[in-house]
């Protein structure tokens, strides 16, 4: 069989580009932390970097927080009513995002949820009881 040596590559290059890659996270938040900064208000900006940060966590410099200093009196501030800072809020953790399951998600919002107190209306609007 001539056809057994053959790689997929020689058949069909076009298919590969469709075929999952490994994109690396921290590469794809820097390049799209550069395109927010500069597509959008410095405001807005920094509340999507913020959120990318709740998410992912400093995974880049990019991420990291530049707009204050913490000091031991912003980590004393006592917590809301209804939330548990006893444990560190989960981060959806992956090498590259091919790796990020839909488990992931589920637990980062699953956990958002308890550490800050929040009622499952405010996760999902359709979930609300009239």
């Amino acid at each position: 069989m001539q056809g057994s040596n053959c790689r997929l590559t020689d058949f069909a290059p076009d298919i590969l580009s469709a075929l999952p890659t490994k994109t690396p996270i921290a590469d794809v938040l820097e390049a799209y932390v550069q395109h927010i900064r500069s597509a959008k208000t410095p405001k807005s900006a920094q509340t999507d970097i913020y959120y990318l940060r709740d998410v992912f966590g400093p995974v880049c410099d990019a991420l990291k927080v530049t707009s204050r200093k913490l000091t031991a009196a912003t980590k004393k501030r006592p917590p809301k009513l209804g939330q548990d800072r006893r444990c560190k809020a989960p981060v959806v953790e992956a090498a590259h995002f091919e790796a990020i399951t839909t488990a992931q998600i589920a637990a980062f919002i699953s956990g958002r949820m308890l550490n800050r107190g929040l009622p499952p209306a405010v996760i999902n609007p359709s979930c609300r009881i009239s």
